[in-house]
């Protein structure tokens, strides 16, 4: 009990108060859920009588809504059993936003005919400068506004507003035999087309009163006739396309990294458990997204033995600590790979819109617990005096990983799939990082890793600092005939979502901390430390961006024509940038760092 109310409670994953009170019981024999749950905020006891009668409010419209749909329980055993999607809950019917853009495509024609029988008929004042005229040229200006409102971004939006669009569309579909509710999503994906539409009828209206000798009549007068009304099933689409269905041909259509993988299917398998089912992408409403994210960090990040036979809504209520549940950021990460799939499913016509587009979890205010930072020169020195650099390297990985990325500014993953073969002994020796493989035959094997990067800039050359050389790495690059260059890593059978460098970078952190190295600092750590120190030491900005794959190659043409000298070269080719860039990251230079034995001094642990 907090403050005199029963249903008020301090929230486990905050310092707000949360309503909480138990579902009746025919809801919870529908749906599975046992309570309701939303926070109120941080309140104080003046203001509680106020906010239990609003979180009442909003328990009573939920039980009404709940009511009115077929709820399903499922588990998170259950994932792999496709549920048909006539035994999910569709708070709203499912519409093909095509057959919809014909309805309107039709009621311009029927519209078109009619401004030009009525004009021809004498029906319509012909002054163009009379107030029906006037009034049209307006209209026209507002329409062709807001079309362009509705094609970009809110925020460079004029937001002009033309009061009755709405139900001049839904009057335009029911003319069409086709009755909508007003609060269908689908109407925001149909108002462009509304807007090209009317606007084209009412500019045929103005040419035709303007200069009726310059304007053809219709092609065709004859209206398609429109037998009654029909219901809004006349739009539904066949086969509507499910969460499950979409998930996998965007997998199945863009070649995604394991890890991508792993999470879509997660994030589709939890939705789908709060949805009672793999329902329809179109019928995701507003409403169960924001209840999904509220429920969803309740969930259990890695779930015990005894969790993975429960149900949604008995992982939700079981009241586990904060620091094992689901964080809001790891669910927004989720939500925007599933966003990437609704936007292709969206453009390649699968499905009518995108339900996650503006209804994304807020992560604005959530805070890391540990976030990354750049560790300081006692940090650095701890490190880098440990055994590895001492005495005995535990591997290989762990005595060249960190210095590779110290001065090439690469991500752990991107160095920890390398083959011998991306390391390239040129005029300018350099890493080159991509997803192409050797060609050798054992190595195209099903049981090896794809290699994976994060996006195409990350595809890049990045030439071998000459410090890296003074170590031994070309010496250690010919001690092995392995495809990998780190061999000691796992690139056979993985698990799904799994990288050969998880493993490493998990005991990486467990070995800081055993150092007495702050949490907050991590092998990422040694990324931040590189850009921040190639700013320092006057690195191009343009050759910074290329070297950590931000930026791409072809920018450094620009900069090289600026600053070309017989030192690169009379050309801008890849040769050229190379050697630019080698001369730039030869300038990372780190004078914290202490003294290091070479790799042909250092013992590895047998």
């Amino acid at each position: 009990m907090r403050f005199g109310f029963k249903e008020f409670r301090k929230s486990p994953h905050s310092d707000s108060t949360e309503f909480r009170k138990r579902y009746p019981a025919d809801i919870s024999a529908k749906t599975g859920k046992q309570h309701f749950t939303v926070s109120v905020g941080q309140i104080t006891e003046k203001h509680a009588s106020a906010a239990f009668a609003k979180a009442f409010s909003k328990y009573e419209e939920r039980c009404t809504e709940l009511r009115q749909v077929e709820g399903a329980t499922i588990g998170l055993a259950s994932f792999r059993q496709p549920i048909s999607p006539s035994a999910a809950a569709f708070p709203l019917p499912v519409i093909n936003p095509t057959l919809a853009e014909e309805a309107i495509e039709r009621w311009r024609i029927s519209e078109t005919i009619r401004a030009y029988e009525e004009i021809a008929n004498g029906q319509v004042s012909l002054n163009p400068l009379g107030a029906e005229a006037i009034e049209r040229s307006e209209r026209c200006v507002m329409l062709d506004q807001y079309r362009s409102d509705l094609k970009v971004p809110e925020q460079y939006r004029s937001h002009a507003r033309i009061p009755d669009f709405d139900d001049r569309m839904l009057a335009a579909l029911a003319g069409q035999g086709y009755i909508i509710p007003d609060n269908h999503p689908v109407l925001r994906m149909l108002r462009t087309s509304f807007a090209d539409a009317w606007l084209s009828v009412e500019r045929y209206r103005d040419r035709m009163i303007r200069d009726p000798a310059s304007v053809e009549p219709p092609s065709s007068l004859t209206r398609q006739p429109v037998t009654g009304q029909t219901s809004i099933s006349s739009l539904a689409s066949q086969s509507p396309t499910t969460l499950q269905e979409l998930a996998e041909k965007w997998l199945d259509k863009n070649k995604k990294p394991a890890k991508t993988r792993s999470k879509l299917n997660r994030c589709v398998a939890m939705l789908s458990a709060h949805l009672g089912g793999n329902v329809p992408v179109e019928s995701i409403t507003p409403l169960q997204l924001i209840e999904f994210y509220e429920n969803a960090v309740k969930l259990p990040a890695r779930p015990r033995q005894h969790e993975r036979d429960m149900t949604f809504a008995e992982l939700v209520n079981q009241d586990i600590p904060a620091r094992r549940c689901l964080t809001i950021q790891t669910i927004g990460n989720w939500f925007n790979i599933l966003h990437s799939a609704c936007n292709w499913g969206r453009k390649t016509r699968l499905i009518g819109f995108n339900p996650i587009t503006d209804h994304k979890p807020d992560t604005s205010k959530a805070k890391q617990k540990y976030p990354t930072r750049v560790p300081t020169d006692a940090e650095i020195s701890k490190f880098f005096t440990s055994s590895i650099y001492t005495e005995r390297a535990k591997s290989p990985a762990w005595f060249w990983l960190p210095l590779l990325s110290m001065y090439t500014g690469a991500r752990l993953n991107e160095l920890g799939q390398l083959e011998r073969s991306d390391v390239v002994w040129d005029e300018t020796p350099y890493l080159h990082i991509t997803t192409d493989t050797s060609e050798d035959e054992d190595h195209n094997s099903s049981s090896q890793q794809e290699k994976s990067v994060k996006n195409n800039n990350s595809k890049r050359k990045v030439p071998i600092h000459p410090r890296l050389l003074e170590l031994g790495f070309r010496e250690f690059w010919h001690s092995s005939n392995a495809i990998h260059l780190f061999s000691d890593l796992p690139h056979e059978e993985l698990r799904e979502g799994q990288t050969p460098t998880q493993d490493f970078s998990r005991n990486f952190g467990r070995y800081l901390r055993r150092l007495e190295v702050p949490r907050g600092v991590k092998f990422h750590s040694f990324r931040h430390l590189f850009t921040d120190v190639a700013e320092d030491m006057g690195v191009h900005p343009k050759v910074r961006s290329v070297l950590v794959g931000h930026g791409k190659e072809n920018d450094l043409k620009l900069v090289l024509a600026a600053q070309m000298t017989d030192t690169y070269g009379s050309g801008y080719g890849r040769k050229s940038r190379l050697m630019f860039m080698h001369s730039e990251i030869k300038k990372v230079e780190y004078a914290s760092l202490p003294p290091i034995k070479p790799w042909q001094k250092i013992r590895i642990h047998q």
